[in-house]
């Protein structure tokens, strides 16, 4: 659908307004696309989401983006340079991402290799994220965390560039990266003079392991249907991408 509907709006374009060659064809028409990285507070599991209110910081580093072509035998991966520093509760990503030019068959996939960030906040960490449970008590992942973030296309789906930009919004969702149940029964780390939760590889493994598998395998992509820039309710059903769990 979003081909189809990319593909539609360059043909009016062409017929509305393009200079033409002087062999009779239209000039190409220059094509981009734009990427936003959002938070999604209204897709939400009231009964094992943190509260919006609980989170204190959510903030993941990403050393780059590149962009994959549809057509396997392309070579042709876009890769635009990080580090982005995105930060959910201020809903900011710095710097902010530039649009890239498109290929011909579409892009199906992002990789997003996470990176230690280079700010006194960050101190090296690539995420930063913290809050506290229903008792009160006081939890944090503070880590150099490795892994790519993979986000792919539904099926029949590419993303096209348009003039203007064509714009995506890729929401990664911090309230899933920890459930209720799970930081409920996660024990206090011992000598711990907050008395806190801290999870890390040694100390809470496994809940370590799965909110890295969650940064991108609970994210979507979404199409910006009205084209108005930002991220709303009538994109929700322009679902174009879906992440997958696997960090590595």
């Amino acid at each position: 659908m979003i081909r189809r509907c990319s593909l539609t709006l360059c043909c009016l374009v062409a017929l509305g307004g393009c200079s033409y060659t002087g062999v009779g064809n239209p000039a190409p028409v220059p094509m981009s696309l734009g990427l936003a990285i959002v938070d999604d507070p209204k897709d939400q599991d009231l009964d094992q989401d943190l509260p919006q209110a609980s989170i204190q910081d959510a903030i993941v580093v990403l050393g780059e983006l590149r962009f994959q072509p549809c057509d396997p035998a392309l070579s042709d991966v876009r890769v635009v340079p990080g580090p982005f520093v995105v930060d959910f509760k201020k809903h900011t990503t710095t710097p902010s991402i530039p649009d890239i030019s498109g290929v011909s068959s579409g892009f199906c996939g992002i990789d997003a290799p996470l990176a230690p960030g280079n700010t006194a906040a960050l101190a090296g960490r690539s995420l930063f994220f913290d809050g506290f449970r229903g008792d009160g008590t006081f939890f944090i992942v503070y880590a150099n965390m490795h892994g790519v973030l993979k986000l792919r296309a539904t099926a029949g789906q590419s993303w096209l560039g348009q003039d203007p930009p064509s714009k995506f919004f890729w929401a990664l969702r911090p309230r899933r990266w920890l459930a209720k149940s799970e930081l409920n029964s996660a024990d206090i780390t011992p000598g711990d003079s907050q008395q806190a939760v801290v999870i890390d590889a040694n100390r809470h493994p496994a809940l370590f392991l799965a909110i890295r598998s969650r940064l991108a395998g609970l994210s979507k992509l979404y199409a910006d249907v009205d084209g108005d820039g930002e991220f709303t309710d009538v994109d929700r059903d322009a679902v174009v991408g879906e992440g997958l769990e696997n960090a590595d």
